[in-house]
């Protein structure tokens, strides 16, 4: 019987599919632990530090009159009063009032319960509809 001589730095794994007997390093498997552990790390590190941007990162607030055919494609928010309200089985369109009106549009997932009067926020796009702003609405908050 030969009797072979395996270092401690490597283990020997049967394979029972194989006639051969493989070697691994110990120190291999060690180095993958710890790389696994130093990606879960920098990957936990990289999604907080988003949350915590995102946080900072707010929409300026426009007056109405200052959205012009220049701010297409700008994220705006504008907050005024709900002039009128057509509610189609799709989107939501409406004017909303400060000093001067726009209109908004939001295509809907759910129904939105808003009425005349109401005193809303609205986050969205500014969009040219017939030679004129639009809001594409993102979301809509009500508030009291």
């Amino acid at each position: 019987m030969n009797l072979s001589v395996v270092p401690a730095t490597t283990t020997q794994v049967y394979n029972p599919n194989s006639a051969y007997m493989l070697q691994i390093k110990r120190g291999s498997i060690m180095k993958e632990k710890s790389l696994l552990k130093v990606a879960l790390v920098c990957s936990l590190v990289g999604v907080t530090a988003l949350f915590f941007i995102s946080e900072f990162i707010e929409v300026e607030e426009r007056d109405i009159g200052e959205i012009t055919i220049d701010n297409l494609d700008e994220n705006v928010k504008v907050i005024g009063t709900v002039g009128s309200v057509i509610n189609t089985d799709k989107a939501l369109i409406m004017d909303v009032i400060q000093q001067q009106k726009v209109k908004v549009v939001v295509f809907k997932e759910e129904e939105i319960n808003l009425g005349k009067g109401s005193y809303i926020e609205v986050l969205g796009k500014v969009q040219e509809y017939e030679g004129e702003p639009e809001i594409i609405g993102d979301r809509i908050r009500l508030i009291n």
